[in-house]
Formats: C-alpha cells, sequence, structure tokens
C-alpha cells in the first residue's frame, strides 16, 4: 500500500493536471533523439509550501525519500480533493440550477435569478460502504459501484475516482437507482481488471506520483516566518 501525502504538509497552491508521457525514443533511420507526447496522459502536480519550523523537518524527510529512493507517494488535487456534489464541507453549496423568478439571489450586474441545489450526500460517510458489482477489466469505460443513497445524483462530470491507487476522471454524471447501484463512466478506461472488494475512494482520490526530475526547493530568508518550498510531481505510469 502506497503511503498518502501527509495531512500536515498540505501545499498553499497545487496545479493539478494531466501530461503526455514524454518518454525519449530514437529514430530508426536518423538515430536522431526525440520526445513525442505519447501514451496515456500522466498526473501531474506542481505545489508551493509555506511550511512551519515545526514541519520543515518532516518536509525535507518525505522528500528526500521521494528524490533519494524514487518513493512514490499518493497526491490528490487539494484544490478540489470532494465530489462537486459534495455539501459537508465549509463552504461547499453545490451546483447551481436556473429556477425562473422566484428564485432566491441573483449574480451581481445581472438579471438572472438562480438558486442552490444541495444534495445530502455524506461522501466521507459514503466511501466505506461503496465496492464494485461484479468484475470490470482492463481497457473498460464503465463499471458499476453499489453503496450509494438510492435514486439521486451521486457524481458528476469531471468529478475524481480512486480506484487502487489509480486515478480517473467521469466523462458521463452518474446516477442511482433505486437499489443504491450507479453506473460510473470514465475517460481512457481501466488500467487495471477491479472487482468486489477493490478500494474504492470518492473523498481525496489520489494518484501513484514521483518527484519529477529531482524538481524541488526549499529555502527561507533570515526576516521570514516560514519556509518557502517548491515541488513538482509526475504519476508513476
Amino acid at each position: 500500500m502506497t503511503s498518502r501525502w501527509p495531512e500536515a504538509l498540505c501545499p498553499v497552491s497545487c496545479t493539478f493536471g494531466r501530461t503526455r508521457n514524454p518518454a525519449a525514443q530514437t529514430g530508426l533511420a536518423s538515430q536522431h533523439h526525440y520526445a513525442p507526447a505519447r501514451g496515456r496522459p500522466l498526473w501531474t502536480a506542481e505545489c508551493s509550501f509555506q511550511l512551519h519550523d515545526s514541519i520543515v523537518e518532516q518536509f525535507r524527510s518525505v522528500i528526500d525519500t521521494m528524490d533519494g529512493m524514487r518513493t512514490p507517494y499518493m497526491l490528490w488535487d487539494f484544490a478540489n480533493p470532494y465530489p462537486a456534489w459534495y455539501s459537508g464541507h465549509p463552504g461547499s453549496v453545490g451546483p447551481i440550477y436556473w429556477q425562473g423568478t422566484s428564485a432566491k439571489f441573483s449574480w451581481e450586474g445581472t438579471s438572472s435569478l438562480f438558486t442552490w441545489s444541495v444534495p445530502s450526500i455524506d461522501y466521507a460517510a459514503v466511501e466505506s460502504s461503496l465496492d464494485v458489482v461484479g468484475t470490470a477489466s482492463i481497457g473498460d469505460t464503465t463499471f458499476v459501484l453499489d453503496g450509494w443513497a438510492a435514486s439521486t445524483g451521486v457524481m458528476r462530470r469531471g468529478d475524481l475516482i480512486e480506484i487502487d491507487e489509480s486515478l480517473y476522471v467521469l466523462s458521463k454524471t452518474a446516477l442511482s437507482d433505486a437499489s443504491g447501484e450507479a453506473t460510473i463512466t470514465i475517460f481512457h478506461g481501466l488500467l487495471s481488471d477491479i472487482a468486489t472488494g477493490s478500494d474504492i475512494r470518492v473523498v481525496k482520490p489520489a494518484a501513484r506520483m514521483r518527484l519529477d526530475e529531482h524538481k524541488w526547493s526549499i529555502e527561507r530568508s533570515w526576516q521570514d516566518q516560514f519556509w518557502s518550498a517548491s515541488a513538482k510531481f509526475i504519476e508513476v505510469a
């Protein structure tokens, strides 16, 4: 089981995205080296940190382990650790739907009226009960999860889901049926076979990443209270 990134070392900013695998190749005729964008997209994260003295050594230890021993960690999108329909963390109010002239508020500077729609889903509680129905194979783009509340929207297009330490993006909004089962549709296909008992995470779903090309730094000027650090990570293919 790959260790997850320590909660205490949450960055102050992080650009989480995807890139093509730029593995260098050699032309058969010219013998020139080139790096075409090939293979499946890999998850990347470029993070900046402000570290108090009390956690600097922990940060150094984690980064040194990743750099010197090439040890991976599970990193998630720190800006969006919950599904779009999550309503249990501070500031979350759910998606916005058009409700006509009787709606509760309007956008500043416009006359269009909207209201909030907040599904009552506690993903942290639901997560432990989620399980794969049957099996799904490498390359499949759909599979069924059981354990949801009945007959409701459970995840939206663009939400992230982690299964057996691989991170996927939903390509279609998922709705549960009367028995609490929902068909999950993802981009790019599964990276491994999954079945009942697979490890499923929808809160802070993460990708298995390593430090990218030794790209990290840490420094502090004499008048600063905090250490400034930065690091770039890329998924282990």
